[in-house]
């Protein structure tokens, strides 16, 4: 709403107060805009009939006779329920499936449900004797308590079906009203088949509640990368992503933050925290050296960003060595961070003798360290489940992790190793120094986890932007008003989570135009810098995986990736720190991919030329 009321001052010029224009105005709503008119703000009220026959019901009976309806063809009419209208809303209607309406032999079970739907109304409905009715009923049942009866739909011919056209009549040009300007649509883009049907239903509801511009749900590829891709390159308009990719999808990608999530009127999503058993003799980071860590996963925001980039920032970890993974493998004495042994999260795999030692695997001698429910000792659960075993001395995990497996706040019959544990058996560990319960998590943590931030392409204009905020204004007042009923925008959705939102989100603010990835990270930033593996090996987006000695005479064959996920490559620019990688080459000053020995022929060339007298790699 700022940004239309920038654009158009005088829509908040009549408001009771012009500089918030907010809902709550005195001025808002149907009763509001008869108030604005009866204090002499304005010359003509936009409302409803029975907001106004009941509003100069309640005031004086002389004052009624200086108001009128003002009609479409120019005329006036007195203030009464039959007064002339621009335009009449169907009353709310049940609806049934298809079949159910074509099938004549449904025609008793029609009757059952609407006998059904009339008991239930008639028993909870308002009676002087009843003057309030449960909570559900207008929250899921009915639109309003004032509802009087329910009644049976006549259709044409007397049928007890209609169609939504039959139905709805003219109404149905209001809802498909058009403006004469161009078409907007939003472009939603999902990153999985469960994201996919969730936006496809969110465009129906989206739709049915007159919210615009018109959703388009895009499907570029099943991974995050593709979205981001998607988004930079303008065949997306929007993604929301958590912290750690929105900083990589702002720095490498160009993409801007137009709107964050929030959660309980915070930016905050989560405090990341070091958990530790009673006693403990660790009270400090320091203390941390040559410990035994549990810890939720490879490069996950709470289990490895947030402590890691913390003990960097801290001159625990050189900040000078980009092997992170090693770095770390050498300050703690064991760890279980899943996924450290799979090359698509540690690149080098290196340090997975030491990342890998305290996992459990399926503890049937499978599945050891895998990233994945197989591992006991994955993800949240499992990293706590991991220091409540005492495999470890201390877990990395998110702040409401302690808190839900301790004093049998969990029942699941699959969590029986936290059903004695007790919250007093526990203490967080102060990146300051010290310990504290695990309630205090908001004074004692590694970090403060940014909440969400929803980005666009960054060279997005005026327009478009003002268009991309509404509708997110829009979603996140109606889903989370009384419509949140109707469709669930935030939190798990169908057994999922994070589809399109974040699940702890309740509400979506818009951000200044020029809002900016560093300011809007804050002191998050620089743990985040910290674990930036393309700014630490300064060379644009290449990173080395693996290396294999064929012999002295043999060159290294190098596999890399691109740390944003887009393709492999051959790495060959590290020629000049060692020469001998490109010393049996054809040509080995250029030693580029286009080299006579390059590829799978090329290599059997340089064998059979006797240039390598070894062994070739194909």
């Amino acid at each position: 709403m700022k940004l239309l009321q920038r654009q158009h001052p005088k829509l908040c010029k009549l408001c009771k107060d012009p500089f918030s224009c907010s809902d709550s105005d005195e001025y808002a709503g149907y009763e509001g805009a008869i108030k604005c008119l009866l204090d002499g703000r304005g010359q003509v009220a936009f409302t409803t009939i029975e907001a106004t026959v009941q509003l100069f019901g309640k005031l004086s009976p002389d004052l009624i006779e200086e108001y009128q309806f003002l009609c479409p063809n120019g005329a006036r009419e007195k203030i009464n329920y039959n007064a002339c209208d621009w335009g009449k809303r169907p009353n709310n209607v049940w609806v049934i499936r298809p079949d159910r309406l074509q099938d004549p032999r449904r025609a008793q079970d029609r009757k059952l449900f609407y006998n059904f739907l009339e008991q239930i109304h008639f028993r909870n409905k308002v009676t002087p004797t009843r003057p309030f009715p449960p909570l559900w009923f207008d929250k899921v049942f009915v639109s309003s308590v004032n509802v009087t009866n329910i009644v049976k739909i006549v259709g044409p011919g007397g049928r007890d079906t209609m169609t939504y056209g039959e139905y709805l009549s003219e109404y149905v040009n209001s809802i498909n009203l058009s403006t004469g300007c161009n078409k907007k649509i939003i472009r939603l883009c999902t990153s999985s088949q469960a994201e996919l049907f969730k936006c496809l239903d969110l465009q129906k509801v989206a739709y049915s509640r007159r919210i615009t511009p018109e959703i388009r749900c895009e499907n570029p590829g099943y991974s995050l990368e593709s979205c981001i891709k998607s988004v930079a390159s303008g065949n997306s308009d929007i993604i929301s992503l958590e912290a750690g990719d929105f900083y990589k999808a702002a720095r490498y990608r160009g993409l801007k933050p137009i709107a964050r999530e929030r959660k309980n009127g915070t930016n905050i999503a989560s405090y990341a925290v070091a958990v530790v058993r009673v006693p403990s003799e660790i009270n400090s980071l320091q203390d941390l050296a040559n410990a035994s860590a549990c810890s939720t996963g490879f490069g996950d925001i709470s289990g490895w960003i947030s402590p890691i980039g913390s003990l960097i920032s801290q001159g625990l970890i050189p900040r000078e060595t980009c092997s992170r993974s090693s770095e770390v493998s050498r300050f703690f004495r064991s760890m279980c961070v899943p996924g450290a042994g799979d090359y698509r999260y540690n690149v080098n795999v290196s340090g997975a003798d030491v990342l890998c030692r305290l996992c459990s695997g399926d503890g049937k001698g499978g599945h050891i360290c895998e990233k994945s429910s197989l591992e006991l000792y994955n993800g949240e659960t499992g990293a706590f489940r991991c220091l409540g075993e005492r495999k470890g001395d201390v877990a990395f995990v998110s702040h409401s992790t302690p808190l839900r497996f301790t004093d049998r706040h969990t029942f699941n019959s699959n969590e029986y190793w936290a059903t004695s544990l007790r919250s007093d058996d526990f203490r967080l560990l102060c990146s300051s120094g010290g310990q504290a319960p695990i309630k205090d998590y908001e004074k004692c943590h590694i970090a403060q986890v940014p909440s969400r931030f929803i980005v666009t392409r960054n060279n997005i204009n005026y327009e478009n932007y003002t268009h991309i905020v509404s509708f997110l204004s829009s979603l996140s007042e109606v889903f989370t008003g009384k419509a949140r009923y109707s469709f669930k925008l935030f939190g798990h959705y169908e057994g999922e989570s994070n589809l399109l939102f974040g699940d702890s989100t309740d509400s979506i603010v818009a951000l200044d135009e020029d809002a900016d990835y560093t300011q809007e990270l804050g002191q998050f930033l620089p743990i985040l810098k910290n674990m930036d593996q393309i700014a630490c090996e300064n060379s644009a987006i290449l990173n080395v995986e693996g290396t294999e000695y064929v012999s002295q005479r043999v060159t290294r064959r190098f596999r890399v990736k691109d740390l944003l996920g887009t393709k492999w490559i051959l790495f060959l620019q590290i020629e000049r720190q060692h020469p001998k990688l490109c010393e049996l080459c054809k040509d080995p000053f250029s030693c580029s991919d286009s080299d006579e020995y390059a590829g799978y022929e090329g290599a059997i060339k340089c064998l059979l030329d006797g240039r390598g007298q070894d062994m070739i790699f194909i």
